[in-house]
């Protein structure tokens, strides 16, 4: 499962590194996390406010997000065709302009989006598209069922000789 990644998604996980968010994203071994690089000029513009209510030093918080920047896919938003950015615009315009690039890439995609923005997700369902957000629960969920079925397969064991030698240095 690939997910668009949502700016508060990130500023939540920076303010609590133990919540949610963060588990969420640091178990990526399972999903994989997209985003329009207009993600991390959001994240900046939030900056004093993370630094505040984050139990994290500045130096903890900048490998954190160093972390979440390794392991998101980013397009520029030059990479979304203007076609799309126009249709994503006119759909979103009434309910938070700066979500066009993450509409837009999910236009673009199919990818799911990953946000905790309920004005957008309450704005978007109204109009029709209440079925491209993920929640928390969905995405444990699947991390579950992840889980299970590597679980489930079968791991043969190296073999190994049963007089195996070794040696010692002097």
């Amino acid at each position: 499962m690939i997910l668009i990644t949502d700016s508060n998604i990130i500023v939540s996980a920076l303010i609590s590194p133990r919540g949610s968010c963060a588990i969420i994203l640091k178990t990526r071994s399972k999903l994989g996390f997209c985003a329009p690089s207009y993600l991390f000029f959001e994240v900046k513009e939030h900056w004093d406010v993370i630094k505040k209510y984050s139990p994290l030093s500045e130096k903890e918080l900048r490998t954190e997000l160093d972390y979440y920047k390794s392991i998101i896919t980013t397009y520029n938003v030059s990479e979304i065709p203007t076609p799309i950015l126009d249709k994503a615009f006119e759909i979103i315009k009434d309910i938070d302009r700066d979500d066009v690039f993450f509409f837009g890439l999910h236009l673009q995609t199919g990818y799911k989006i990953w946000t905790g923005d309920k004005e957008l997700i309450k704005g978007l369902t109204k109009k029709g598209y209440g079925d491209i957000f993920v929640k928390d629960e969905e995405i444990k969920a699947e991390l579950y069922r992840k889980g299970k079925e590597v679980e489930k397969r079968k791991i043969s064991k190296p073999k190994t000789t049963k007089n195996a030698k070794t040696t010692k240095k002097k």
